[in-house]
């Protein structure tokens, strides 16, 4: 089986292997010949993969990156590289489409690494995996403070914005389909009411996690249940909208030896929520990245999310310390110090003060992570349906306190 043979087996839709190959002939077209190894899969049907490129055999160029798929999925995301990130990212190390083309059914782009080389650079997923804290935190501090410098430097000013709206919009948030997924993906999960019998979903409130002695807020329930005067106060607030790169996940950073970061993936890229990536980043850490999530966990992970919800305000961030976790590993170790300085580094760049703002960014980011293919196991997705409900639970102990 060639390679083009095994990658189009991951396209959706009717792709022959000869219209792939026909695609790369066209991206590469004044090369006698390419090596290529596949990276990661994307959904929506399109693929990443590393090239080397060779004028002539034997004599080959930098490595670049080139993802491919659907032709009109392909080609919103160059059109977002254009309109929003073209010229923005990076400084002195960006990333740059250096060729692009299409077929009648695909689409392909070529990503260069200006001020890099890609045998160096390796996907934030596996440096993670691999490298000591202070070094990812490094990482992230290069990846907010350089690489995403300019979109924080051109914010718009600040105005009076409706994060709901945006997040529902932005994550395709709608009630109907949470309520199916949640029905779909959670039925052991379902829990008592306080009349301790079991209830239909529009009754339900609460939910019942194995290893966890407490019932919880259904945040579905909770977030269908919100009066207008509510969501005013939970939802409404000042602040500030940029250009966001709208998808940070360990396959769309790439890393080299020296800590310094380069993004490819556009297709989300927008103007959005000024505090958008930063939450993204800790999703990804806490249900992607973090290596320690079954059913026995639970208990420890409903901990470790209580010590990341106790604080108010950005400015306690250095105060808090990872206690109380009976299995408290190298991993939640981890995690835990990478999640506090993504929130450092928002603190510094946002200068916005009040962590429920945050809160509520990670709130829409964790419900859409239950119902995602992106968490492969049903385990990662029910650890994403008890953060989400510890984040209601700590913006409805908000409400309470203003009402």
């Amino acid at each position: 089986m060639n390679i083009f043979s095994f990658l189009v087996k991951n396209l959706e839709g009717k792709v022959s292997a000869s219209e792939l190959d026909e695609l790369f002939r066209k991206l590469f077209w004044d090369f006698e010949k390419i090596t290529i190894v596949p990276i990661a899969w994307g959904f929506g049907g399109a693929g990443v993969v590393m090239v080397r490129p060779e004028k002539t055999i034997g004599s080959s160029r930098n490595e670049v990156v080139v993802k491919f798929g659907k032709k009109e999925i392909i080609e919103k995301e160059k059109d977002n590289f254009r309109k929003y990130v073209e010229g923005v990212l990076g400084g002195n190390r960006y990333t740059l489409i250096s060729a692009f083309s299409k077929t009648s059914n695909l689409a392909g782009i070529v990503y260069s690494f200006v001020g890099g080389t890609t045998e160096s650079l390796v996907r934030f997923d596996e440096y993670y995996k691999t490298s000591h804290i202070r070094n990812i935190e490094n990482v992230v501090n290069n990846l907010f403070s350089s690489t995403c410098e300019l979109c924080y430097n051109n914010k718009k000013m600040a105005s009076m914005e409706n994060l709901e709206l945006f997040y529902r919009k932005f994550l395709n948030l709608k009630q109907e389909e949470l309520e199916k997924s949640f029905n779909k993906h959670f039925k052991s999960t379902r829990g008592k009411n306080k009349d301790k019998k079991y209830v239909k979903f529009e009754e339900e409130q609460w939910l019942k996690f194995k290893g966890i002695e407490e019932l919880l807020i259904n945040p579905v329930y909770w977030l269908k249940k919100l009066n207008s005067k509510q969501r005013i106060r939970l939802f409404r607030y000042d602040t500030y909208f940029c250009i966001n790169h709208g998808d940070m996940r360990g396959p769309n950073i790439f890393v080299d030896n020296q800590q310094h970061c380069w993004l490819i993936d556009f297709l989300l890229t927008q103007e959005g929520h000024i505090l958008n990536d930063f939450a993204k980043l800790e999703v990804t850490v806490k249900f992607e990245l973090l290596d320690y999530v079954n059913v026995e966990t639970l208990n420890d992970l409903w901990i470790f999310e209580k010590n990341l919800l106790i604080l108010d305000t950005f400015h306690d961030i250095n105060k808090n310390n990872l206690l109380e976790i009976k299995s408290c590993s190298k991993e939640f170790l981890k995690a835990f110090h990478i999640i506090k300085k993504i929130r450092e580094k928002a603190f510094q760049i946002t200068n916005i003060t009040n962590l429920n703002e945050y809160y509520v960014s990670l709130f829409f980011h964790s419900l859409k992570l239950c119902r995602s293919r992106v968490l492969p196991t049903y385990y990662k997705k029910t650890y994403a349906l008890l953060s989400s409900a510890l984040i209601a639970e700590r913006l409805q102990a908000h409400l309470d306190a203003v009402e």
